[in-house]
């Protein structure tokens, strides 16, 4: 697959993971770009559960388990919301990878990782945070939204 222009692979990653949500059966609507932190809201069919979904994209074979995110991030934090992050570095017969986390996982994980990052005297403090996969962590772990 080529490699996408970055606005394209955002939403490329959001139309997969509402596609996927949608053959688990699920109500996946897009929110248009003004609804910050949440970029897909989904539902049952009977809207008994009902969650938000921050899509995170990356399709560089060299980042290879990570993706950037914002400090912001450190602090979006809700039992109904989770982050997918996709992985577009699509191989030749292979499928994007779905990585499902809470957010508060996610934030923990990101400012921890912050914080060692910047034990290092060559960095100085910014707004990009980064989250990195632990070894194991296997995609399409949808079981972590209860479906």
């Amino acid at each position: 697959m080529k490699k996408l222009k970055q606005n394209f692979s955002g939403v490329t990653a959001e139309y997969l993971v509402a596609a996927e949500l949608s053959k688990r059966g699920f109500i996946a609507s897009m929110t248009i770009k003004n609804m910050p932190g949440i970029d897909i809201v989904v539902t049952d069919k009977t809207a008994s559960k009902v969650f938000g979904i921050q899509v995170k994209a990356k399709q560089d074979l060299a980042q290879k388990k990570s993706w950037t995110l914002g400090k912001n991030d450190e602090t979006r934090v809700s039992d109904n919301l989770f982050y997918v992050f996709v992985d577009l570095a699509v191989k030749k017969n292979r499928e994007s990878g779905f990585y499902i986390f809470p957010s508060r996982e996610v934030a923990q994980r990101i400012k921890k990782y912050h914080i060692k990052w910047l034990k290092n005297p060559k960095h100085n403090d910014n707004n990009i945070r980064t989250f990195i996969l632990n070894d194991g962590e296997e995609p399409h772990n949808w079981h972590i939204l209860g479906i």
